[in-house]
């Protein structure tokens, strides 16, 4: 049923309700190590239906719940609001192919943002919908909305990053520097529907850290926003989670510069550039 795994740890099955049509589903995540889509650990998901004894699959289709190297072994919470509707899910942010090795100072690892899953269909299947649940944007301030004509904008060590691209044949680079000359490098190319993420020169470079992460796109999956991609990064001291339109995809990553990435650029105009930093207190 599209399952890949060698090893699969913290099941988690649980019904849901489709988005618009009310239609219930069951939902299994596992996590799985190895055989992550970008090496090492990862979360699939399946949908079906379960008759109280057997769970049946609707289809084939392998499916992953973030295409990241480092969102794994998430779990979800019971008795919560619309628990159908959306359930309220954490992962570890980290991957076993390094997990022991990452830089550490009086502790090592950390959570991925909570986030909100959601079931929808789009036109061509169903599919989770990811999201950081609202509460999370109340710990950001200073909203800084940027022209589209940006190239060089000076960012902090903890903020959301907001921006729009509108599908064309360009891709569209942003490269965040620090004064080391390290860098992490993300290039959105529409053409061939995919998302490049490039940390092999981001600092940390041991234990098969540094890597090139890729996740596809699928235009049809997202024809409610017609032909733009919204996008939203949260950015920390070693951490970016991206989420496309609304979490129909996501992508999470750590990072270890030896300095902060304070130097943003883009090499091409995009829209709605909106910037929030962290509150401090």
């Amino acid at each position: 049923m599209g399952l890949t795994m060698e090893y699969g740890s913290v099941p988690t099955y649980s019904p849901y309700c489709v988005k618009k049509s009310g239609r219930e589903l069951w939902v299994l995540l596992v996590s799985i190590n190895p055989g992550g889509p970008n090496g090492g650990s990862a979360t699939q998901y399946f949908i079906g239906d379960f008759d109280g004894i057997n769970f049946k699959p609707i289809d084939k289709q392998t499916r992953w719940l973030d295409y990241g190297t480092d969102c794994y072994a998430g779990i979800t919470w019971d008795n919560t609001p619309n628990i159908k509707q959306q359930r309220t899910y954490i992962a570890w942010m980290s991957n076993w192919l390094y997990a022991n090795d990452t830089p550490d100072n009086s502790w090592r690892g950390a959570m991925t943002l909570p986030r909100d899953i959601s079931l929808v269909k789009n036109a061509i299947c169903y599919s989770l919908q990811t999201k950081p649940v609202v509460q999370v944007d109340t710990m950001f301030e200073h909203n800084i909305i940027y022209p589209k004509t940006a190239k060089c904008i000076n960012v902090s060590e903890a903020y959301k990053l907001q921006f729009t691209v509108k599908h064309s044949l360009d891709s569209t680079i942003l490269i965040w520097k620090n004064k080391l000359n390290e860098t992490f490098k993300l290039t959105i190319d529409l053409e061939n529907n995919v998302i490049i993420a490039d940390r092999t020169n981001a600092g940390f470079t041991e234990k098969g850290f540094p890597s090139i992460i890729e996740m596809p796109l699928d235009c049809r999956e997202s024809n409610e926003y017609g032909d733009k991609f919204n996008f939203d990064i949260y950015m920390d001291a070693c951490s970016f989670e991206l989420f496309v339109n609304d979490g129909t995809a996501s992508l999470t990553i750590l990072l270890f510069p030896n300095l902060q990435f304070d130097d943003l650029q883009i090499d091409k105009e995009v829209d709605d550039i909106n910037i929030m930093n962290f509150k401090d207190n």
